[in-house]
This record gives C-alpha cells, structure tokens and sequence, in this order.
C-alpha cells in the first residue's frame, strides 16, 4: 500500500492497519501506579512483556492513528513528544493521534504523578524507546493497511466493581461496593479485510482499572491476557485494548480481602492467577460478541482536539505550604509542598484551574471516540453516551496523565478521586462546583462543528 492515494479509496471502504512494537522496560526500571513502592527500586523481573498497539485508520479524506500503550499513563511532556514524533513521521497533526494507556499499575514511570514529579526515577532513554517504537508501530500500521469494511456491537462485561462504599455518613471509602453502579457496557470494534474476510483489528475498551497485583515484575496485567486470549481464537495478532471511564473501579477478581472492623470486604492485591482471570472474563465476552457485530455502511473519519481548564479550590497559602514542609520529611507531600513554594515565588501565584484534553475521533456517521485526559470515572461513562447523537465510546487515560475526574456528585463524598488533585502537582484541594461546565461545553462546541454527531 506504499502508493496508497486516499482519492482511490472506495466510499464505502475503511483503510487499516495495525502495528506493533515491544517497549518492555530493562531491569532495574522505576515503576508507576503504586505510591512509595515506585520510589523503592526498579523493576526485578518480566512477568509479561508489554506493548504499543497502533492502528491506522483512513477513508478517503483524513486519517487517524489510535495508540494503545501498556503503561498506566504518560505525562504531557511525554505525550506531546509522542505525537511530535509520530505525525512528523506520517504527516499527522495532534487531533489525529489519539493515545490511551490501559493504565497497569505494573508498568515503567512514564509520567509526572506521584513521585516521578518529584524525584529521578524517570528514565529519559527508556522515555526515547517508547518514542521510536511507537514511530515503529505506526509505520507499520499505515504500511499494512488494507481496505477493510467496519463492524461495531455492544456487549456487558462484569469485571469492573465500585471501590467507592458510601458509608452512614455520605462518605466515600475504599472498600469494594457492588451495590454502587459503574460502566460495565464493552464496545468492540472489528475491521475486517474486505478481499480475504480476516480481521485486521479488534478494538475493545474496558472501564476498569489494572491494578489487580502488586509487585516488582513488569506485566500488562489483565488487558494483556485478553489480547493474548483474543489473537490466539484468532490466529493472529489483530486485538487493541482501550482504556475506559474506569477511575473509580477495580477487577471483581480482588473484592475479597480481609473484612474491616465494621465486617465489609476489603480489596486484596491478586495473584498471577487472578489476572489471569480477569483476562479471561473479558476475553470470552469479547470473543462471544464477535460474531453479532453489526457492518456499518461507509467511512467518516473526522477528528478534533481541545484543550479546557477546569477550576479548582482550596489553593494553600504560603504558610500553609511551608507549615507542611516541617512537619513531613521524605514525603511525597512535602515534596509537593516544596514544589509549590517554588512555583509562588517564581510566578507570584498558583494555578487555579487544571487543564486537561479532550478529543474526539470520529469513524462512521454512527460512530465515534471521546477521550478525556484524566483519570475519568464511571460516571463520565454515562454522561459521554447521553451527550452525543452518534455511538460514542467513553475513554479516560488519553493522551497526557491528567488528574482524577470525578463527577459533581462526588465532591460532597470525598474519597481519593476527590481528594488526590495534589498529587498529579496541582496546588488546589479538590475541583470548585461546576468545574464538569467547561468539558460539556466542549462536547457541544465538538457537535457544532459537526466532526462528532
């Protein structure tokens, strides 16, 4: 396809493509996802080996490149260089790169939260291989894109359960609560080779977070046991996992700890065995909903990006900050803090608003994508599909880290999706009222001009 116009594609036709690239870290690399662990010491083994998955996707007027990465989530830096380096390669801009994490808490520091704000653990020439393999994959992809027909379908996964117990006092706590709804609808897309019938990807989202174990070895945790269960049904390498609206959920496999005090389940950290469990429960539902996809009849290949600020609250004064500088020591707050003090001085003022990226890709009249860069929760879910006409695929973890996005509701709550705005390094105690305005405007802005339905 190296001669490839877009005028001599079909109307009715899709081009795609899928590349892949190792980006397995060496030994003795920082990992990210859980706290003080992170700052320890580096990796000790490869349970798994993790990956970049692009796919290509053109009609005859535009393309897009939709990444799929198994690291918990970049930071900006490191995405806009991502994008930098992979449109320079292939003539993209921003909004026609979309990049999603499945956001395994076994990966390597690819980004700023927590500790890798604060302290070296960020390896830059690891940093410089995801980018060339990356450059690698997408090359690939458009390479051996072939004309292809769209099929979409909805299925139900059960994995995901909330870890937001609201106790007597309408309070949040980390405790598994299934009682508590989430985002349990699983798309999947397949494109398909219209000469040969065969699949050349199946894109499939989850709104759940990998973080099912613990420890010192690299793994892609469930999502990359379901790729694996997924291409050998198969016969070849062709699923992308996309991470959803999955910030206040975990795996159902790890709801029965130790009861607390007032005798509820706790979240335990899992087994090999448990995500291999978790993989296969979202593989046979992906693999069951195969064969009742739907054909959509022709391409629309559209894409937009923005950029909004969302407010904050509870900015620390100067003595608040240095209050807490004496009283932790080598703490992630105090660097925090720290970082802060620094920021006052130099700028006279700390931000009062965190920004963050949303983007849409569209596929067909009645599909599309919405990514939202943060750490969105269940609820977004919901509120994405009510917002738009078309089919549209909720995402969180796209492109930059971002920071947790709860809904209004929540703030009342608490709980660490309201509370944890501090550590993503921004100096306000949780969002204002009404910081959900900017980002549903944003929607209709995107609908008025017409890229997404």
């Amino acid at each position: 396809m190296r001669n490839w116009r877009p005028e001599r594609l079909s109307s009715s036709a899709w081009l795609v493509g899928l590349g892949i690239a190792d980006i397995t870290p060496p030994l003795r690399t920082h990992q990210f996802g859980f706290g003080t662990r992170d700052r320890d010491h580096g990796c000790t083994g490869i349970h798994d080996p993790i990956e970049v998955r692009a796919v290509y996707v053109a009609d005859s007027r535009e393309a897009a490149l939709i990444l799929s990465y198994d690291v918990c989530f970049f930071g900006r830096a490191e995405a806009d260089r991502i994008k930098g380096a992979v449109g320079s390669a292939l003539d993209l801009t921003a909004r026609q790169i979309l990049i999603n994490s499945s956001h395994t808490h076994l990966g390597p520091v690819t980004g700023d939260w927590g500790y890798g704000g604060y302290l070296p653990i960020k390896d830059p020439d690891y940093i410089a291989d995801i980018v060339a393999a990356t450059v690698q994959a997408a090359r690939q992809a458009r390479t051996r894109a072939r004309t292809a027909e769209c099929r979409f379908g909805l299925t139900r996964s059960d994995l995901p359960v909330s870890r937001r117990y609201i106790n007597k006092q309408g309070k949040a706590e980390w405790l598994p609560a299934p009682e508590i709804p989430v985002y349990k609808t699983l798309p999947v897309i397949g494109f398909y080779d219209r000469a040969t019938g065969k699949p050349l990807a199946v894109i499939f989202t989850v709104a759940c977070h990998p973080s099912t174990a613990n420890g010192f070895e690299i793994s892609a945790d469930y999502p990359g046991v379901a790729r694996k269960l997924i291409d050998r049904k198969l016969g070849r390498a062709v699923s992308v996992f996309l991470q959803g609206c999955g910030g206040d959920t975990k795996a159902c496999v790890i709801t029965n700890g130790p009861a607390n005090a007032a005798g509820r389940p706790t979240f335990q950290y899992g087994t090999w065995q448990d995500v291999a469990r978790a993989g296969a429960i979202v593989a046979e539902a992906v693999l069951g909903a195969l064969p009742r996809l739907k054909p959509l009849p022709k391409p629309k290949v559209r894409s937009i990006l923005a950029e909004v600020a969302l407010p904050l609250t509870g900015i620390p004064t100067a003595a608040k900050l240095n209050a807490i500088c004496k009283k932790d020591t080598f703490d992630l707050r105090r660097f925090w803090a720290e970082h802060q003090l620094k920021l006052l001085r130099r700028k006279g003022r700390l931000a009062k608003a965190a920004p963050i990226l949303v983007q849409g890709i569209r596929l067909a009249d009645n599909l599309q994508l919405l990514a939202l860069e943060g750490e969105a929760v269940a609820a977004w879910g919901w509120a994405i599909e009510k917002s738009f006409r078309a089919a549209t695929i909720p995402l969180g973890y796209s492109n930059g880290q971002g920071l947790y996005l709860p809904v209004e509701s929540m703030l009342k709550e608490g709980g660490y999706e309201v509370d944890s705005v501090w550590e993503y390094g921004f100096a306000g105690k949780q969002f204002a009222a009404g910081f959900t305005r900017p980002i549903f405007k944003t929607f209709q802005a995107f609908r008025q001009a017409q890229v997404l339905a």
